[in-house]
This record gives structure tokens, C-alpha cells and sequence, in this order.
């Protein structure tokens, strides 16, 4: 495409603020830590291989790791060394330490857990780290996002496969002998480079044997040849789903069991604050502070149905949760889009409002658009951060739609959207969540150099 004078112009200035915000970036990455577990004795629980729990208490110099076991726990390891990272990735305990330069892989078997593997030099990617059964460890370094490097044996003898595009995630399945990379267009098979175009999960990625939730609300079925199908999207941030495909989804104190298409089956009010569902084969557990409790399904009461509209309802006389009709956002749902709290997301730009229409299920809703400017429009290219009103009966709800790099509200992606994401970068701009959501292109909850990377190749 040929460049115009204001093109090349923008092009000047746009390499100078990038290689500002590089220094700064490279700098703070020196001085921060990337991983999310800080030090501190504050527990951290997570899911392992064999359908257990485990709990990872860390102190000023040591880390414990111990295994739930009924209502109590069993220590399964516990020594000095400074930890930062602790998740089971494929089939291994995965641990950084508080320089995000060293990695050990230690299988967890059989009560015991022993170092096989250390890594030094390397920056890693949140999210970007598995191991399959043989322990052999892929993981993407940060400073180059569009690389999987896979370490072999214990001395750290490795091969790179380089990719096309951005890496969100990684991810090992079922089998333990398939490693996966998860991209804005579908997964790719890292061994043979091939790419499933799929609906893939975003942030928040929790594969739980063939099935998979994000942080969005989305429940997806997993194989080799079709990559991720989504099963069904709900209301929900705090999902989880088992090994047989049940879904469950917290809210407050209450825990609901869901059917394929996101209805509520049944539900128990635990009378604890949930912060945390986790998934490990068939079992589920729910987190609330620095406790962990295994999900007893007797305890579900079964959901009562509306006679006339068949909405699941839950029984306030035996629950004391404040919902009391399931999916407040009237069955509004999608298999193109993402739909949770009051975004709708994976909207490529381009989009007009009669192709978001075909593909979201509202019901007899009747839809309507307001645009970034609050115009009342019918039709056309939407923006970011226009409003999408589902009107039923005197009840409305409110989307706002997110368009992938399109922070201006325009519909476009042009230069205008680099100029105010170098901006935010600086410190001369601020959006809001509809825009952080648009110029987060790689799904970390962060924006950064490579956000604004992405976005500038897509014009």
C-alpha cells in the first residue's frame, strides 16, 4: 500500500515514541516482578493432574506445597527457595523465581515432587508455560511473543518453533503428548505448525481434561481436529467445568450447576463469599479467603421452573442468595461473540449492527444502538464502546460493544488508534474499559509496546 506524506510523517514520529516507551518498558521489566504470586503466607490453591487440590503457602524464604485431603491437608513438599510462580501446566508442577529468570518443571506423583529441570536467562510470558508427560517444557520467552521454545531433558537442550502470530497461551492435552498455542485466529499444533482456526478461549484460560472456561464466561469443548467449540457463554467471570462436561458457575456465596446451554439445574448457598472454582477431573472445590472446600453435589437443591416463561428459579426459601431468576441478562447469548458483564467483545472491525445482530440469540428482544457520541443510530459500522440496548416487556439491558483495536470509537483501525495508545503508554491518555479491552490485542490485561505493535500492523 503506498504511504502518503502524513503517513511516513506519522511513521517518524510514531518510531521515536516507540523506542522511548522500549527504554521505559525494559527498564520497569528489571524492576518488576511479572508474576501475580507475590511472596507472602497467603495461600494459593490450584488444581493438579490427578484430580486433587493443592494449597502453595509461601514465606519470606520458603514455599510449601500440600495436598487437600478430605477437610485437611498433607504436605507433599515444603523448602527454601523463592518462588514466585507455582501452577500445574500439562502434567508438572511449574516454578519461577522472583526474577522471572529461573523455572524448575517437578512432577507431581504419588505424594512426592522432585526437581528435573531448571531454566536459566529467561523472561517468561504470563500464561505461556506447559509441560507435557515426558516433563519437557515448552514455554514462550517475553521478549519475543511469536516464538515457542521447547527445552528437552534435564540439560536444557531445546528447539524453537517460530510462529506467525501473537501468543495469548499455551496448553498441553489430554493425551500429555500435544502441545498447543493459542493465537488470536485458533491454536496451533506446535510440533507440525498447522493451525486449527477455531472460537478460541481468552483471558483467564482453565483447561480442565477435554474442556475449557475463561475468565469471559466461555465453556468450550476441546479436540485435535476442530480445535475449541464453544458449548455455551454465561454471566458468569468464575466458571469451572469438569472432566464429564458439568458446568458450574459461583456468584456471592452461591454456587450454580448449569445445563449445556448456560441454565441454572440446581444450586447451594455456601454462606461464604466464593473467590475461587476450581475444576480437577470430576471434582470440583470452591475457594473463600485462605480456605478451600470440595463441592458436595447432594447439597444442590434442584432449580424450580416458571411455569410460564421456563425460567430456571431459584428457591429463596431454602437459598439466601440475591439472585433469584438466573441469567439477569435475559437468555442473551452468543457462539461468534464473547458476552459478559456489559461488553460484548470479539467483534471484528468492519462489523455492522445488522451482522452483530445475526449473530448474538436475543430472543423476541428488540435491539437498538447508540453510538460513542450517544446518537441514536439504525444500522452501519460499529465503534467501540457504542451501546447495544436489548428491550423486553419494560426491561432493558446494556451492552457496550469492543472492537479489537478500534479505540476511537470509529470503527476503523488508522493511525488516529496508534496515536492515542502511544499516548496512553506515555502517560497522556486515558480510556476507559471499553478501550482498554480494544488495545489489549493479546488478552494479558495489560497494554503495552506489544499491543500497540499489533494494532499498527493491522492498517
Amino acid at each position: 500500500m503506498a504511504k502518503t506524506a502524513d503517513s511516513v510523517k506519522f511513521k517518524f514520529v510514531t518510531g521515536i515514541i516507540i523506542n522511548l516507551i522500549l527504554v521505559l518498558v525494559l527498564i520497569r521489566i528489571g524492576l518488576t516482578n511479572v508474576f501475580s504470586l507475590s511472596i507472602s503466607d497467603d495461600p494459593t490453591f490450584i488444581s493438579d493432574c490427578s484430580g486433587g487440590f493443592l494449597r502453595i503457602t509461601q514465606g519470606e524464604n520458603s514455599m510449601y506445597i500440600d495436598r487437600l485431603k478430605g477437610d485437611s491437608f498433607e504436605r507433599v513438599f515444603g523448602e527454601a527457595v523463592m518462588a514466585e510462580e507455582a501452577a500445574v501446566s500439562g502434567y508438572g508442577l511449574i516454578l519461577g523465581d522472583e526474577k522471572d529468570s529461573m523455572l524448575a518443571v517437578v512432577p507431581v506423583e504419588r505424594g512426592s515432587i522432585n526437581h528435573i529441570l531448571m531454566i536459566n536467562d529467561v523472561k517468561l510470558k504470563e500464561n505461556c508455560l506447559t509441560a507435557d508427560r515426558y516433563f519437557r517444557v515448552y514455554l514462550v520467552d517475553k521478549n519475543d511473543p511469536y516464538c515457542v521454545t521447547k527445552y528437552i531433558g534435564t540439560d536444557a537442550n531445546y528447539k524453537n518453533f517460530k510462529l506467525n502470530e501473537y501468543v495469548i497461551s499455551l496448553f498441553c492435552d489430554t493425551m500429555g503428548d500435544r502441545v498447543y498455542a493459542v493465537t488470536k485466529s485458533g491454536i496451533y499444533n506446535i510440533e507440525s505448525g498447522e493451525l486449527i482456526k477455531c472460537d478460541a478461549p481468552q483471558d483467564g484460560f482453565y483447561l480442565n481434561g477435554k474442556y475449557c472456561t475463561d475468565s469471559r464466561g466461555g465453556v468450550f469443548c476441546f479436540d485435535a481436529v476442530n480445535g475449541f467449540t464453544r458449548i455455551c457463554t454465561v454471566p458468569y467471570s468464575n466458571v469451572c467445568v469438569t472432566s464429564e462436561g458439568d458446568i458450574y458457575a459461583a456468584s456471592g456465596s452461591v454456587i450454580f450447576r448449569l445445563d449445556e446451554n448456560g441454565e441454572v439445574i440446581s444450586s447451594y448457598d455456601t454462606g461464604k463469599n466464593i473467590d475461587q472454582l476450581l475444576a480437577s477431573k470430576s471434582n470440583t472445590a470452591y475457594v473463600y479467603g485462605t480456605e478451600i472446600r470440595t463441592l458436595d453435589n447432594r447439597l444442590l437443591i434442584p432449580a424450580e421452573k416458571d411455569a410460564e416463561s421456563d425460567v430456571s428459579v431459584i428457591d429463596t426459601k431454602e437459598q439466601s442468595s440475591s439472585l433469584s431468576v438466573q441469567h439477569e441478562n435475559y437468555y442473551i447469548r452468543s457462539s461468534q461473540y464473547q458476552i459478559y458483564d456489559d461488553m460484548i467483545d470479539g467483534i471484528s472491525a468492519g462489523t455492522t449492527a445488522a451482522e452483530l445482530k445475526k449473530g448474538i440469540d436475543y430472543g423476541g428482544c428488540t435491539i437498538s444502538f447508540v453510538d460513542h457520541n450517544r446518537k441514536s443510530v439504525n444500522g452501519g459500522q460499529l465503534g467501540t464502546g457504542w451501546e447495544v440496548h436489548f428491550s423486553d416487556e419494560g426491561r432493558e439491558i446494556i451492552y457496550h460493544t469492543v472492537i479489537s483495536g478500534d479505540v476511537t470509537g470509529e470503527g476503523n483501525i488508522n493511525s488516529r488508534d496508534t496515536d492515542m495508545i502511544s499516548a496512553l503508554l506515555l502517560g497522556n491518555a486515558e480510556f476507559d474499559q471499553y478501550q482498554q479491552k480494544a488495545a489489549d490485542m493479546d488478552g494479558n490485561g495489560i497494554i503495552d509496546i506489544e499491543d500497540l505493535y499489533s494494532v499498527y500492523r493491522i492498517y
